[in-house]
C-alpha cells in the first residue's frame, strides 16, 4: 500500500488533536509502563511536522483503547500533554460555569472506559464535575456533554484548516463565529471561550499579507472588496465594541455586494462532516455565478454503514463518519469494510476482560477489527508471576492489591512495580500478636503485620 504523507495541520483536522499534542507524542510515551510513540515521518526547514497517514490512524486507534492502572492506583493517570491540551481548550476555565480552577472529567466514566484519549475528557471545575458524575439534575447528560465537547473539537478543526490558507479564509471564519453564536447552550461558559479562539484567528487572518498563492487559488474574489473587508474587521477589532455582531455583518455585507454566496453544501463554515468542505475547500463561498450548476445531490446524508448510524464502533468514535452517525451518498460505494470485520481479540479471547480488568486491547467488546489483527502485539501482555504474592493471589488475607487475585502480571508492567510501599511494618493495634480483645485483629486481619505504605492512614482512635 501506497504511503499518504500529511503534515501538521492536516493531520491535526484528522485526528482533532493540536499539532501540539501531536509532536509531543512524538517525544513521550502516554500510557503506564508503554514505550510506544507516535511515528513522525520528516520535520522540514520550518519546523513542521509530517506522519505517515496510516501509522497516525493506528496511534489514533491504539489511544482510544483501554489505558493500563498503575499499581495502587484506581484510574489510570493523564498525562502531561493530554492536560495541557484539555486545559488549553477550554482557555483554563472550567467549560460549564468559566470557575478558574479546573479538573480532567472524563465524559465516558474512567471507571467503564479506562480512557485518557483526549476526545474523552473535558475541563471542568469541581463542582460541575462532581454533579455531572453524580448524574445531578441540574447536570448535563453524557449526550449534552458530548455535544459541548464536540463543537470544542470542530472550532479546533475550524482553526487548523485555515492554517494553510489563513489569509483567505476571514469569511469562513466569519461564518463559523456566526454558527457559534446561533448554536451555543445557555449558560455554558466555553462558548464564549470557542468565539474569542476564533476572533483571535479572525485578527491574525486580517494582518496576514496577501501572496500569489492566495490570489491565484480564489480567481473569483474581488481584491478589492476582500482587503476592504479585512481592513474594517480589523478596525472593528481594535475599537473592540461589539466585535462578533460587527464581524458576523460585515462578512455577510462584503457576500451581498462581492459577487460570492454561501457555500450551499457547508452553509460558509467551511467544515463538512469534521473536514475540509469539498466544494468550497473550506474559503466558505463560492462564485455566485456557478452556483446553480453545484451538483449535491453526492453529499446528501446516508446512514454510515459501519456505526448505523451510532456514531461509535467497537465503544469509540466511528473511523468511518468520525462520529457524525451519517457519510455523504456519494461516497458509499467507496467505503470498504472489510477491514472491519469482526476477530475474536486474541488477548481476551472473546471475553472482554484481562486480569479481571476491561481488556485493554478490545475495550471490553470482545472482537476487534480483522485489519487490525497484525497490528497487536501481545508480547507485553505476556504472564509473569506477581512479585508481591509469588501467584498466590492473596496479600495480608486479602486479594493482592498488584495482581488483584490473579497471580500474575503483564511481564511488561513488572519494572514499573514498586514494592516498597508492601514492605511489612508491625501492626500498630495489635502490636504483632495478631489478636485484638481476643479476636482477630482488625487491622491486620491475624496476620501480625501491614503494609508500611498503609502505616499513614490507619485510624486507631476507634480503637481507644
Amino acid at each position: 500500500m501506497k504511503k499518504e504523507y500529511i503534515n501538521q495541520f492536516e493531520a491535526a483536522t484528522h485526528t482533532k488533536m493540536s499539532p501540539k499534542l501531536l509532536e509531543w507524542f512524538t517525544k513521550n510515551s502516554p500510557k503506564h509502563n508503554e514505550s510506544r510513540k507516535l511515528q513522525y515521518t520528516l520535520e522540514d526547514e520550518d519546523g513542521v511536522f509530517y506522519y505517515d497517514k496510516k501509522h497516525l490512524e493506528d496511534y489514533n486507534n491504539y489511544l482510544s483503547t483501554s489505558w493500563p492502572i498503575p499499581p495502587k492506583a484506581t484510574r489510570p493517570s493523564i498525562p502531561s500533554g493530554i492536560k495541557k491540551e484539555i486545559k488549553r481548550e477550554s482557555g483554563g476555565k472550567c467549560a460549564i460555569c468559566g470557575f478558574g480552577e479546573g479538573e480532567y472529567a472524563h465524559i465516558d466514566p474512567v471507571s467503564k472506559s479506562k480512557n485518557n484519549h483526549p476526545h474523552n475528557l473535558i475541563y471542568l471545575c469541581p463542582n460541575c464535575h462532581s454533579r455531572y458524575d453524580k448524574k445531578n439534575k441540574n447536570s448535563y447528560s453524557f449526550s449534552e456533554m458530548r455535544e459541548i465537547k464536540n463543537d470544542i473539537l470542530r472550532t479546533q478543526v475550524i482553526q487548523w484548516i485555515s492554517y494553510s490558507r489563513l489569509y483567505s479564509s476571514v469569511v469562513s471564519l466569519a461564518n463559523y463565529l456566526n454558527s457559534i453564536e446561533q448554536s451555543k447552550k445557555t449558560n455554558v461558559s466555553v462558548y464564549q471561550e470557542l468565539e474569542k479562539q476564533i476572533i483571535k484567528k479572525i485578527k491574525k487572518a486580517v494582518k496576514e499579507d496577501s501572496n500569489m498563492d492566495s490570489v491565484e487559488e480564489i480567481r473569483f474574489r474581488n481584491a478589492d472588496k476582500y482587503d476592504a473587508l479585512r481592513s474594517d474587521i480589523k478596525s472593528v477589532i481594535k475599537n473592540d465594541k461589539k466585535v462578533v455582531h460587527n464581524i458576523i455583518k460585515l462578512s455577510n455585507d462584503y457576500i451581498e455586494s462581492s459577487g460570492e454566496a454561501c457555500c450551499p453544501l457547508c452553509s460558509g463554515t467551511g467544515l463538512h462532516n469534521n473536514w475540509e468542505c469539498p466544494i468550497c475547500r473550506g474559503v466558505g463561498t463560492v462564485d455566485e455565478e456557478v452556483l446553480d450548476e453545484i451538483d449535491l445531490r453526492e453529499y446528501e446524508q446516508a446512514e454510515c454503514p459501519l456505526c448505523k448510524g451510532k456514531g461509535e464502533h467497537n465503544n469509540w468514535e466511528c473511523p468511518i463518519c468520525r462520529g457524525v452517525g451519517t457519510v455523504d451518498e456519494g461516497a458509499l460505494d467507496e467505503i470498504d469494510l472489510r477491514e472491519y470485520e469482526q476477530a475474536e481479540c486474541p488477548l481476551c479471547k472473546g471475553k472482554g476482560e484481562h486480569n479481571n480488568w476491561e481488556c485493554p486491547i478490545c475495550r471490553g467488546v470482545g472482537t476487534v477489527d480483522e485489519g487490525a489483527l497484525y497490528e497487536i502485539d501481545l508480547r507485553e501482555y505476556e504472564q509473569a508471576e506477581c512479585p508481591l504474592c509469588k501467584g498466590k493471589g492473596e496479600h495480608n488475607n486479602w486479594e493482592c492489591p498488584i495482581c488483584r487475585g490473579v497471580g500474575t502480571v503483564d511481564g511488561e508492567a513488572l519494572d514499573e512495580i514498586d514494592l516498597r510501599d508492601y514492605e511489612q511494618a508491625e501492626c500498630p493495634l495489635c502490636k504483632g500478636k495478631r489478636e485484638h480483645n481476643n479476636r482477630e485483629c482488625p487491622i491486620c486481619r491475624g496476620v501480625g503485620t501491614v503494609d508500611k505504605g498503609a502505616i499513614q492512614e490507619i485510624d486507631l482512635s476507634e480503637y481507644e
